[in-house]
């Protein structure tokens, strides 16, 4: 068994050697504390990942950066979205929706990919106009019910926590 994650991967080509680069991605209780506020819908997951140090994770060394990700299809389901309407948020300096498809399933998840012109924080967001339409009789559709979600997380830190190399 894999341990419970979120972040599959974050790849990118590397325009010049750089050596080995050191890869952190950290797992949010909340909101990030290196952003203002949170895009508009139900957010899944909220996620930092840092490449490298000194900010040479930037456009002059790397290319084509891609994070892979997955989300729980029983999350989608208690929020009434589907796979369509999953998307990952990039924050520098405002919030940018990223170009994000779908690239398989498993029992359990929905697997992502979203091209990215960097890193660092990060949030998985439906928008939260996803209504489940369960019930056969009328309903009320003078506004749409958001829901809230819940994370669990291992911690939420301003500081990279831990490591990995890619």
């Amino acid at each position: 068994d894999r341990p419970k994650k979120i972040s599959e991967d974050a790849v990118f080509d590397a325009k010049k050697s750089m050596g080995k680069v050191t890869t952190i991605v950290e797992m949010l209780k909340g909101q990030s504390k290196l952003v203002s506020g949170l895009p508009e819908g139900t957010v899944y997951k909220n996620v930092n990942i840092w490449v490298g140090s000194g900010g040479i994770a930037n456009s002059n060394n790397i290319a084509n950066a891609v994070v892979g990700f997955r989300v729980e299809k029983a999350w989608l389901e208690k929020c009434g979205a589907d796979e369509t309407s999953v998307a990952l948020w990039n924050y520098d300096k405002t919030w940018s929706k990223l170009e994000t498809k779908e690239i398989g399933e498993d029992s359990t998840y929905v697997f992502f990919e979203s091209k990215t012109p960097g890193f660092g924080p990060f949030t998985i967001v439906v928008p939260d106009e996803s209504i489940e339409l369960k019930s056969s009789s009328p309903a009320d559709t003078s506004s749409p019910t958001t829901k809230s979600s819940e994370s669990s997380p291992a911690a939420d830190a301003e500081k990279p926590s831990g490591k990995s190399s890619i």
